[in-house]
């Protein structure tokens, strides 16, 4: 098995807005379990800890989506779409390489504003370079989304396996109808 873990599919503002949520539900389970819920007097709690307990769940699903990274794995001549999370595999996708020939890198210049965090006038915003992996077929009229990173040398270390391991070509995108 050839696991490549490529980056999170996550913008900066969403991992804030999943490690707010994250505490937040974790606050709010400390404070059913700990605060509200248990009665001094008796040593007991008042209500089922169930109650206190969902949203504890809550805040480690969240957490858990923060670390969660897509990628690709190759195994026994078969090429999937795998889920990761601190560089194991929890989840895997196959993908149907009947009928495609070609590799294509696409590049894109993707721009995120970042509103929230500036005090003062005017959109603040930081702009990154995407590359991604498209399978394409012989005429390149199908063209299936593989994966996209920032990172020029994992793109490139993931086209030449996928050369190697399923004997595709790479070819600039130039459908032929």
């Amino acid at each position: 098995m050839n696991p490549i873990v490529f980056n999170s599919n996550y913008t900066f503002f969403q991992k804030i807005i999943l490690i707010g949520g994250s505490l937040l539900f974790l606050n709010f389970s400390y404070n059913l379990l700990f605060m509200t819920f248990y009665d001094k007097h008796d040593n007991e709690f008042q209500y089922p800890i169930y109650i206190g307990l969902i949203p504890l769940f809550i805040s480690i699903l969240l957490i858990l989506a923060f670390f969660l990274r897509k990628g690709i794995v190759v195994e026994n001549k078969k090429l999937y779409i795998g889920y990761f999370i601190f560089k194991k595999l929890i989840y895997r996708q196959n993908v149907d390489l009947e009928g495609i020939t070609d590799i294509s890198i696409f590049t894109k210049n993707a721009v995120e504003t970042i509103e929230f965090f500036r005090a003062g006038p005017g959109p603040s915003e930081y702009s990154t370079e995407m590359k991604s992996i498209y399978l394409l077929n012989k005429r390149h009229t199908v063209k299936e989304f593989l994966i996209e990173s920032t990172q020029n040398q994992l793109i490139e270390f993931t086209v030449d396996l996928l050369e190697n391991e399923f004997d595709l070509e790479l070819n600039s995108y130039n459908p032929r109808f």
